[in-house]
């Protein structure tokens, strides 16, 4: 049994480094994964690479940010 199947995760920095080996890590353990970072050619790469990962491109540390 996957210990996330179900699960929503959010990964902030989720397109490369420890964010990037996050996400990897929750899709495989079932989750349903949305990565967010502030470069947009990174968050392509990791979605094109893992395609059932959900990028967001967006600064989270903006306020108006979602």
């Amino acid at each position: 049994m996957r210990l996330l199947q179900g699960q929503n995760v959010i990964v902030v920095g989720g397109s490369r480094g420890v964010g990037r080996s996050i996400a990897e890590a929750a899709l495989s353990e079932g989750a349903t994964v949305l990565a967010v970072a502030r470069s947009e050619q990174t968050l392509a790469d990791l979605a094109r690479e893992t395609t059932s990962v959900k990028a967001l491109a967006v600064d989270a540390t903006v306020e108006s940010a979602p």
